[in-house]
């Protein structure tokens, strides 16, 4: 009596090979594999009716989905780090593009960032920029004792470690000025 016939496929199989049903208290009519294949065309059948009780249930137990992820975050911190790790080495050039986009898509973010961390190391700001914003002009420092008025886009467009290189062959397209010159005076 180890043995069940499977109303969908019609074969006997082992007891082992069909799911526990609790309410019957018995097994399922139906095998794992039979089961498991109407899951699956239900699924692909289904999709908007399934995204649309996802959401709902979604919606429903937010805070309670908030609450699981942060236990199993807390629980698993080191084999999540780790897995975010190996995938960084994995696909570091994608991810280097992702942080640039970002980057790029959020300078002004990143400029004010970087402006109230130089704002808390004590950096004083000596004159505001009477320039309207719609004009769209900001002062380039040349060093600290030479500012400059540059448009916007030039001088958010030439961020990076060799920021000030790049700004004195603009300054120079834009003014005729050369700023090497002027540094030495």
């Amino acid at each position: 009596m180890n043995k069940k016939k499977c109303n969908r496929c019609n074969e006997i199989k082992l007891l082992s090979e069909f799911s526990f049903d609790k309410i019957n208290r018995g097994y399922r009519s139906h095998c794992k594999r039979c089961r498991s294949n109407y899951q699956l065309q239900y699924r692909k059948n289904n999709k908007e009716k399934i995204r649309e009780y996802n959401r709902k249930y979604d919606l429903k137990n937010k805070e309670k989905k908030l609450e699981l992820q942060k236990i199993r975050y807390n629980n698993n911190i080191n084999g999540i780090k780790d897995k975010k790790k190996k995938y960084r080495k994995k696909n570091i050039k994608e991810c280097r593009d992702i942080s640039r986009k970002h980057y790029y898509n959020n300078k002004e973010y990143y400029m004010k960032k970087k402006a109230s961390r130089e704002k808390n190391f004590g950096f004083v700001k000596l004159f505001d920029n009477f320039f309207p914003s719609s004009i769209g002009i900001i002062w380039h420092h040349v060093n600290n004792m030479i500012v400059i008025p540059v448009p916007k886009k030039i001088h958010t467009s030439n961020l990076g470690l060799d920021h000030r290189e790049k700004m004195v062959i603009k300054i120079k397209k834009i003014y005729g000025l050369d700023v090497t010159r002027l540094l030495s005076i």
